[in-house]
């Protein structure tokens, strides 16, 4: 079972893509959750995901500087990680983001809960 860890400051989306992950993909992904972007990096080496699922935009500690930190750590290093956000992706955010190892940026306006389930699925080779 591949292991995804969600990490956004807002309750409500987490609690919605747990909803949506376990309905759609609970034999095949375990969703983790995290609100709390300092303590998201802890997360990351406890739970060594498969893939993390990223906002950019939080209160204390925005997602790209989480994904800085993970970049810097032998162990997690190469973590796959998505930004899903509702922030801009611009060219200068999307070069930005890169420089920091995020490949995949997904819109959350963009998306209902299924269809990030089946991305997900995908980008784990588990569709």
């Amino acid at each position: 079972m591949k292991k995804v860890l969600y990490i956004d400051d807002d309750i409500d989306q987490l609690n919605l893509y747990q909803l949506a992950f376990t309905l759609r993909a609970k034999d095949k992904i375990e969703l983790f959750v995290e609100h709390d972007a300092r303590k998201a990096i802890e997360r990351i080496r406890s739970i060594k995901p498969d893939l993390v699922l990223l906002d950019l935009v939080m209160r204390d500690f925005s997602g790209a500087d989480v994904a800085a930190e993970v970049r810097k750590e032998a162990d997690i290093k190469d973590t796959l990680i998505v930004a899903f956000s509702n922030s801009s992706t611009n060219s200068a955010v999307v070069s930005s983001l890169k420089g920091v190892g995020i490949t995949n940026i997904w819109e959350k306006i963009e998306m209902i809960p299924k269809m990030v389930v089946e991305r997900v699925l995908a980008l784990l080779g588990e569709k």
